[in-house]
């Protein structure tokens, strides 16, 4: 073994090469976590199994929630020291069998956390992942009582995709596969070195005993594009010391060692970086690792690359001599990290690990070790499949809902068409459309004034669709924020809720517009968005043909980012002769006369159809129209689109002022000047 030469000051000249990888600056603010999130423990006693030191499999359960569209939040406190606490909530057990029961918890060791809104989605999953494992399980938890503030080092919305490399094939062949197996992680996929390209569908590759430099270059590839790699063992010397295509840590090399040359470092490590991702694990890393490269540090005239940090080092090290002739005393590493820069472009991380298996007994290969420290070091391993990255195909699907409505004619006692006393429902459809559940799903819909629930009639919500869950929070009273789901609720893929209010027309006349909105877990901000208005869209009365009214995989005219959907409009207006006229304009929001735009009415009684175009100052005029009857009036122009296009009323007087106003940014809206009126 190599001589040991232990100097205290040793990271005060090291510290001196070292650009470190930075934390998000300004340090992001703490997120609120609700009531009914859920935790995956990451500390060790809280996540044991049959004696077991920690249960990996707890990553597994943390990959199968994102392949299945639940995002997570890793929760690392900034600038902590190794195994320190990143939060403590008052929580109860929902899932697994070691750990407290209940009570207010410091948790560790860089847990995941499962956003309220998700929760109903997640714990179903859960349930089935567990099952599939046997015995209790992974443990989770569930925060109860108060939410509580927590420091989010990353909201991870990918899932992992794992490329593992050949490994040297005699030696320790499967070592990656073994351990993602003993994780309960199936989404990898072994490949050959030349498999390998840039844009190839994984998010991460990893080498735990490459030898060959053939295709380093491939791989250099695939860092340079974003996609990230783990180095392990003789893979270091066989990526990062390659002059061409390697040196993602270093300006030239690294001086390696191990068991196998007889010259490793023993003895106990120290992590100068706990709150980094590569070292969420409580307790010790082996000290005596085994392998072909089980340590290493910079080689003679080797500086560090910006953007390196130190995970794990040893106490003791050799004397390393410098360019500028300064002996200082060196360290020797056992895990680096370094986010790599291609010509100014952000590329992935490098993540580079001293030792081979970290399941082995020292001295016995054959032996199966479930040491605390050789545990802790396939953790590190495993905390590298997290680490976000940005790559084709690994992005979390996100949900698709489009929305319908449409309002019905229940009743008309006197059989004047719509009038006052008259019963109108209002009904509101959902559906899932996309491969994503949505949860917490949530409608609002608040009916104007001059119409009121019916005295007999109820509102209700039906649900339909495997999977699908929904209730009312309470009785729809018209007025104020009325949710009309539960938080939590689920739509499931295919999943379809409708809403149906029954409401009775209390005012003798008035133009009223009622606007559905729909928001829930996953969806964009904008929430369920209105769809482009056009000729080919049908009037919907009196039990016509459902009406599109949203959806948010379509582009919009309205602002992108309201979650206003277009309303359904209905007008009742006062008695008047037996012959009754309409006047009004069609104007830009700049108050700009449209001309050329055609007005079409149809008399819902006789089916009888007339049209009109505009003038050069967006006038029209019908005349002679049938007091009394049911009328549809849209209106359509070749360069405009209107939010009220489409328009169905009772007729029971004259009307002025039935104006329609484009919407903005269509056409040559207010651009555009009236021409002057004739001399």
């Amino acid at each position: 073994m190599r001589a040991a030469v232990c100097i205290a000051i040793v990271m005060s000249f090291l510290t001196m090469n070292i650009f470190p990888q930075q934390q998000p600056n300004p340090l992001p603010a703490q997120e609120t976590i609700g009531i009914g999130a859920l935790i995956i423990p990451m500390d060790n006693a809280k996540q044991q199994r049959l004696g077991i030191p920690f249960d990996l499999r707890a990553y597994g359960l943390a990959n199968h929630l994102l392949q299945n569209n639940v995002p997570l939040k890793w929760a690392i406190k900034p600038n902590k020291s190794k195994d320190d606490t990143d939060f403590t909530a008052t929580v109860s057990r929902f899932a697994g069998g070691d750990g407290s029961a209940s009570g207010t918890l410091s948790f560790s060791g860089g847990p995941f956390i499962v956003a309220a809104e998700y929760a109903a989605i997640a714990k179903g999953l859960i349930t089935a992942f567990n099952a599939s494992l046997g015995g209790a399980g992974v443990t989770v938890y569930e925060v109860t009582t108060a939410s509580v503030q927590v420091d989010i080092r990353y909201n991870l919305d990918h899932k992992p995709l794992i490329a593992i490399g050949p490994d040297g094939g005699n030696f320790g062949t499967g070592v990656h596969q073994d351990l993602f197996d003993e994780a309960a992680i199936p989404d990898y996929t072994s490949v050959t070195d030349e498999s390998m390209q840039k844009d190839s569908c994984y998010t991460i590759a990893t080498q735990a005993h490459s030898t060959s430099t053939l295709w380093v270059s491939s791989y250099n590839a695939f860092v340079r594009n974003g996609g990230n790699l783990l180095l392990q063992c003789a893979s270091i010397n066989t990526f990062e010391n390659n002059p061409t295509f390697g040196l993602f840590q270093t300006t030239a090399g690294y001086s390696v060692f191990g068991v196998n040359a007889d010259n490793a470092t023993t003895g106990p490590l120290v992590y100068p970086n706990g709150y980094m991702p590569f070292n969420q694990f409580i307790g010790e890393l082996n000290g005596n690792q085994q392998g072909a490269i089980s340590d290493y540090r910079l080689a003679p005239g080797s500086a560090f690359r910006p953007n390196t940090q130190i995970a794990a080092r040893h106490t003791t090290g050799s004397i390393q001599n410098i360019p500028n002739g300064t002996d200082i005393p060196s360290t020797d590493l056992v895990a680096t990290v370094t986010k790599y820069e291609n010509a100014g472009r952000p590329g992935g991380y490098v993540f580079e690990l001293g030792g081979h298996d970290y399941d082995r007994v020292p001295g016995d290969p054959n032996a199966f070790s479930n040491a605390l420290n050789d545990i802790n070091g396939r953790r590190m391993i495993l905390n590298t499949l997290f680490v976000p990255v940005t790559r084709p195909c690994s992005e979390l699907q996100i949900p698709q809902v489009r929305g319908y409505k449409w309002v019905s004619q229940t009743t008309d006692p006197d059989g004047n068409g719509l009038d006052q006393g008259d019963t109108v429902t209002w009904t509101v459809v959902y559906t899932n459309v996309g491969e994503a559940a949505v949860s917490n799903f949530q409608i609002e819909d608040i009916l104007p004034a001059g119409i009121a629930l019916t005295a007999t009639g109820a509102q209700t919500v039906t649900v339909s669709g495997a999977g699908t869950s929904a209730t009312k929070n309470a009785a729809y009273t018209g007025a104020g924020n009325n949710n009309l789901l539960s938080a939590g609720a689920i739509l499931a893929k295919n999943g379809k809720i409708t809403v149906t209010i029954p409401t009775t027309i209390t005012v003798l006349e008035g133009i009223f517009k009622n606007w559905p909105t729909a928001s829930g877990g996953g969806m964009p901000e904008s929430g369920v968005r209105t769809d482009d208005l056009d000729d080919n869209d049908t009037v919907v009365y009196a039990g016509g043909n459902v009406h599109p009214v949203g959806s948010i995989d379509q582009t919009v005219w309205q602002d992108p980012n309201s979650s206003v959907l277009e309303p359904t409009v209905i007008a009742i207006l006062g008695p008047s002769a037996a012959e009754s006229s309409i006047v009004g304009r069609v104007q830009t929001t700049g108050g700009i006369g449209i001309s050329g735009a055609r007005l079409a009415l149809t008399n819902a009684t006789t089916g009888e159809t007339r049209s009109a175009i505009t003038n050069s100052f967006g006038l029209y005029t019908f005349e002679g129209l049938e007091t009394g009857s049911f009328y549809v009036m849209s209106v359509s122009h070749k360069r405009y689109r209107f939010a009220d296009a489409q328009r169905a009323f009772t007729l029971n007087d004259n009307i002025s002022g039935f104006d329609f106003i484009a919407n903005p940014g269509f056409g040559e809206d207010a651009s555009v000047k009236a021409p002057k009126p004739s001399k």
